[in-house]
């Protein structure tokens, strides 16, 4: 994985080259889903299918951070299992 860089509106996310997903890190002082934009530009512009933000908890190991992405997102990925 390599880290992206900020590009304003053409941002990729916080890491590319993960294969069909786009991943942006977020480590703020309060989860704000919304903000965190998991069916965001990144993908578009990575031209990946999968994408997701991956939400830091305060204070926790990042273990324990949580995966958001969209839930039309969520029923193809299990639509994807075999």
């Amino acid at each position: 994985m390599d880290r992206g860089v900020k590009h304003g509106r053409f941002d990729k996310g916080e890491f590319v080259n993960t294969g069909d997903w786009t991943l942006e890190c977020k480590a703020t002082k309060a989860i704000d889903l919304s903000g965190a934009r998991p069916g965001g530009g990144g993908a578009k512009h990575n031209g990946t299918k999968w994408h997701a933000a991956i939400i830091k908890r305060r204070n926790r190991d990042r273990e324990k951070a949580y995966v958001v992405m969209t839930l039309a997102q969520f029923k193809d990925l299990l639509a994807c299992r075999p």
